[in-house]
């Protein structure tokens, strides 16, 4: 077991890297450190938050680490060479929770506004833009976690209020109500539950088929586009 030594504050998260070769670690002293887990060495201390580093996490690959701070922005660093490859500032408030999408496509993060608003930034790694914007939430923002197909975005946050959206479209599709805030939250290996945990207890939710697809209409409209083909006409009438 090895004992990692160096930081100067709280330390507010760690990462394993993919391959489990690498961790990373978030700390009040607004630094980001890249650690050999073997051995314990630190291999480099990523600096230029200007206020305490919050989150870390990860690309599929590994090539890209991402970090939030409450300095408002989010940097993607390079952790082989520990170099920083880019800054994305969302707007006000700071960043807290950090994801990627599990093709390395998207990054999600969590962005307190005020004390009640928080909003998820969903950015395009390539290009450095948000793509989307998805607000619901009341207060922080906690977890943050894409199913294992990339298609949904689980978030889970003090509202006591576990949220799945559609990340293509940045719909919600479903919304359940915990009872106590929120403090972590992950999809089941297999997509077809989701672990929620708390500050008492951790509880297995089913997925359930997205709101609109329980909505016939909204359904074959939907069919209608992703078939390319145009539907002329049709009628709903009430079961008699």
């Amino acid at each position: 077991m090895a004992t990692l030594v160096g930081h100067e504050g709280d330390v507010n998260s760690v990462a394993f890297s993919p391959h489990g070769l690498g961790l990373a670690t978030a700390s009040a002293d607004r630094t980001v450190r890249l650690w050999d887990p073997k051995t314990g060495r630190q291999r480099a201390q990523l600096t230029g938050h200007r206020d305490e580093v919050y989150d870390v996490a990860f690309s599929p690959r590994g090539n890209l680490l991402a970090s939030t701070s409450f300095d408002g922005t989010i940097r993607l660093w390079e952790p082989a060479k520990g170099t920083l490859v880019g800054v994305l500032a969302g707007g006000q408030g700071y960043a807290f929770r950090v994801a990627f999408s599990p093709g390395g496509v998207l990054l999600a993060a969590a962005r307190q506004l005020t004390e009640k608003d928080s909003e998820i930034e969903l950015w395009d790694v390539a290009s450095r833009r948000v793509v989307k914007r998805l607000k619901g939430h009341r207060g922080l923002v906690n977890a943050l976690a894409f199913s294992p197909d990339g298609r949904l975005l689980l978030s889970g946050g003090k509202d006591q209020t576990v949220r799945v959206w559609e990340v293509s479209s940045g719909r919600l599709a479903q919304v359940l109500r915990h009872a106590r805030p929120v403090t972590a939250a992950i999809f089941a290996p297999d997509g077809r539950s989701m672990i929620v945990n708390d500050w008492k207890a951790i509880k297995v939710y089913p997925m359930k088929p997205p709101v609109w697809t329980r909505d016939p209409e909204a359904l074959l409209r939907r069919a209608e586009r992703e078939a390319g083909l145009e539907l002329k006409e049709f009628t709903l009438r009430p079961k008699r």
